[in-house]
């Protein structure tokens, strides 16, 4: 399963045939276009914001790009650095300029995300070439390219496309200059500018750059490789600081305090017990952020040099290739760990760390058989085709999105408390594959919260103060507050109850609504009950329509209609005149 070492030990080009050095670059570049094209079209067919942080951050851009068209560039940077203290702004200043240029729309920030795929793509291609080889880089870059966490990222405006070019990057200028002598200029520099680049973009970032930096750091003090030397890294890290300096002396408490926050968010939680939980964790990243066939492909590939060493053949691995291989997985390890034992489950927190493990991939199956001898080829180009046409399926199958799963809500039992539905566990099935790869490129609900706007407009609601029960993907804060903010008027939105509060108390629920002129629920959600949060979120909005009809306060329901087959509905309130404040009328 293996191959002499035949060439030179750092540039780890390892004997091939004319057949392996024209296939596997053919892959790669046709595995990646399909993948981008795949995801244009997905975004194409999706005009309105898909989920509560996609439609917080185009709120967020959509205030970015009125700043600096009202009152300059400067006043635009000073937003930048403090309108959102929590998270640092790369991906909202990388959007900026073509925001400007072109207008601030759903669509053309997923483009510009998208965008930064194939320049991840480029320097996963460079890290894995630079120290296995050509193959190497370009197995690497195809089963990047069809990891299905990395696609549903990439295909949405948020905060990892930055992040996943500087983790590349990183990788990249690091192995650049591995086992080698001669440090460049440019490759200092070039590091330096990929850790500030990441600093800028999450602050998990720290969990993997500072960790490879840090594995490097180790090792040349140990003499164990000959590059990258402490100096090189040291100039590196002091570039990093300098850049990343003026967001975080600003905000580094906020930072900080929101990422212990986003650690410990239940909501994504997938289990209670250790070994619910490892084991749950374990098939969702083999089923749903890796895929089956990409994961047993990795398998296979990983287990090829152990198989090897156990029959005692020769190894086409060289020293330089397993410590890279070593330093490429431990890299992630710290992330991985803080994913797993914290409570937040979330995989596309975790989704960073399929980029090392991309580049350790090309360094084992650039250095086997997997990419020299035909039939471990056949057998790995098949496993690619089986997890692109699983991704590709709902776009070439036509099969119907979360729409099509519009359900009914029930009303809850009297007393009924978030808690007393812990008895509703849902299936391996539910739990593990509610977004399995085929539906990376599923449908989602698309709602048009103008319509809203029209309403409150057309009822003289000119400055509207709006309070909603219930949750979904379409139906949340950020989302209602869309149309308001892209008219630049004044809107305020406040969600009365989610189910980590505990039991809802109804009086005080109805008392604040004394303030608001507009009242908003649901009685249809998507897709299963099993869905625990959005489930939970919904338990009460049957009754709450029940109580809003008996309360002398607003008069209603009116209903409007939403998604693309108008098959949801969004129920509203609207309080009569002359009912400014009737706080126990309907009790």
């Amino acid at each position: 399963m293996t191959f002499e070492d035949n060439s030179d030990p750092y540039q780890g080009e390892a004997p091939c045939g004319r057949y392996a050095r024209v296939y596997w670059p053919a892959v790669a570049v046709i595995t990646s276009a399909l993948v981008i094209a795949l995801s244009m079209i997905w975004i194409l067919g999706h005009p309105y914001p898909a989920g509560w942080d996609e439609a917080d951050y185009n709120n967020r851009m959509l205030d970015d790009v009125a700043a600096v068209k009202e009152d300059g560039l400067w006043a635009g940077t000073g937003l930048l650095l403090q309108s959102d203290r929590s998270r640092p702004p790369a991906f909202r200043a990388l959007a900026l300029p073509v925001a400007l240029l072109s207008g601030v729309s759903p669509v053309v920030l997923r483009l510009v995300a998208l965008a930064f795929f194939p320049l991840t793509l480029v320097f996963v291609y460079l890290a894995a070439s630079r120290v296995a080889g050509r193959l190497a880089g370009t197995t690497a870059v195809t089963v990047l390219a069809i990891c299905p966490q990395i696609i549903d990222a990439t295909k949405i405006f948020g905060t990892e496309y930055p992040l996943y070019l500087a983790t590349a990057a990183t990788l990249y200028f690091l192995l650049a200059e591995w086992d080698r002598g001669g440090e460049t200029t440019f490759r200092w520099l070039g590091l330096g500018l990929a850790l500030g680049l990441g600093m800028w973009s999450k602050a998990s970032f720290a969990l993997i750059g500072g960790t490879a930096v840090l594995i490097c750091l180790l090792l040349s003090l140990r003499k164990s490789i000959r590059g990258p030397s402490v100096r090189f890294l040291a100039k590196s890290v002091i570039l990093a600081a300098i850049l990343a300096c003026p967001w975080w002396l600003l905000n580094w408490r906020e930072a900080v305090e929101y990422a212990r926050f986003a650690s410990g968010f239940a909501r994504h939680s997938i289990g209670t017990g250790a070994w619910e939980v490892v084991t749950n964790w374990t098939l969702k990243i083999a089923l749903k952020s890796v895929g089956p066939a990409l994961t047993l492909l990795a398998l296979a590939v990983f287990l090829t040099p152990l198989l090897g060493a156990f029959m005692r053949r020769r190894s086409a691995m060289s020293r330089t290739h397993t410590v890279a291989l070593w330093t490429c997985l431990l890299t992630p390890l710290p992330l991985l760990l803080l994913h797993l034992f914290g409570s937040n489950h979330n995989m596309r927190l975790l989704s960073p760390a399929f980029i090392p493990f991309a580049v350790a991939f090309g360094v084992v199956a650039g250095r086997t058989s997997w990419t020299r001898l035909r039939w471990p080829t056949v057998v790995a180009g098949g496993a690619v085709l089986a997890q692109l046409l699983m991704i590709a399926q709902p776009l070439l199958m036509g099969v119907k999105g979360l729409e099509a799963r519009c359900m009914d809500l029930l009303p809850s039992p009297p007393g009924a408390t978030p808690a007393g539905h812990e008895h509703e566990r849902a299936s391996f099935f539910e739990t593990v594959m509610v977004r399995d790869p085929i539906q990376v490129l599923v449908s989602r609900p698309q709602w048009d919260w103008q319509r809203l706007y029209d309403e409150c407009r057309s009822l003289g609601i000119n400055h509207p103060s709006i309070a909603y029960l219930g949750n979904s993907p379409p139906f949340n804060l950020p989302q209602i507050r869309n149309a308001w903010v892209r008219h630049r008027e004044p809107v305020d939105v406040e969600w009365l109850w989610r189910y980590e509060e505990g039991a809802l108390r109804w009086d005080d629920l109805l008392a604040r609504l004394d303030d608001k002129n507009v009242v908003l629920t649901i009685l249809r959600i998507y897709g299963s009950r099993f869905h625990r949060p959005h489930h939970l979120d919904n338990m009460h909005n049957v009754e709450f329509v029940e109580r809003l009809k008996e309360d002398a306060r607003f008069n209603g329901p009116l209903s409007l209609p939403m998604g693309r087959d108008g098959k949801a509905e969004v129920i509203m309130f609207v309080r009569r005149p002359g009912k400014e404040s009737s706080a126990v009328e309907h009790r």
